[in-house]
């Protein structure tokens, strides 16, 4: 897009610039009709937050990312949130509604870059890679547990609200049990009270199950 759009002049672009847009719906059918594109709020703001990673072979985005984060600070009120964070967590939300954890999961991941701080997207985040891998039965479980303990280390849990804490709790257990078994008693006890582990009487002997028979099974141990 050139800079005399609205929007690139905003960011403080002076040159042509590529930025990412998520289409679905009818926005998606008409641009296959057409090569029309809704540039929208959020056809951006789902676009940056799904495509902030991406590293196309043809196309130089090292120019339009340094843009990325003004963006998301200029998107914030346009879409009356209160901060790029709300703004991230909410944009989670709907389309982990609307396309599934999987998309999700991408957002949080790449929202942390530009929130490296947020314990409530890193949240988001653990749960959305829990339960995309559960959706697909995840083969390579094992590098997606590593993936969630990493994260669940930089994560205030204290901080999260009843329902999230109860949540990785359970995901907690099962992540570290798989990966670091030594390291899961010392872990749950230390970020966990009583209220978020009374899953437990039922839940841990089916996890025990799974890890006697060596046979992992995301569905089986869904968190639904």
């Amino acid at each position: 897009m050139a800079p005399s759009v609205g929007f690139l002049a905003a960011v403080g672009a002076t040159e042509k610039t590529h930025l990412p847009l998520f289409l679905s719906g009818n926005d998606l059918d008409a641009f296959k009709r057409t090569g029309a594109v809704n540039f929208s709020p959020v056809t951006l703001l789902y676009g940056i937050l799904y495509g902030a990673s991406d590293d196309p072979p043809t196309l130089d985005v090292s120019l339009s990312s340094r843009y990325f984060a003004k963006a998301l600070e200029l998107l914030a009120p346009e879409l009356k949130m209160p901060d790029v964070e709300q703004l991230i967590l909410t944009a989670g939300a709907n389309a982990r509604q609307e396309f599934g954890s999987a998309v999700s999961a991408r957002m949080m991941g790449n929202g942390l870059g530009f929130v490296p701080q947020s314990d409530k997207i890193r949240s988001d985040f653990v749960v959305d890679l829990w339960v995309s891998a559960e959706e697909r039965d995840e083969s390579e479980h094992l590098v997606v547990l590593r993936e969630i303990v990493s994260l669940l280390k930089q994560i205030d849990i204290a901080s999260l609200a009843p329902p999230f804490r109860k949540c990785l709790s359970y995901i907690a257990t099962v992540a570290f049990s798989e990966t670091e078994p030594s390291a899961e008693v010392d872990f749950v006890r230390a970020h966990f009270s009583a209220e978020d582990l009374d899953w437990i009487p039922k839940e841990k002997k089916q996890i025990g199950d799974y890890r006697q028979s060596k046979r992992f099974s995301w569905r089986a141990l869904s968190i639904q």
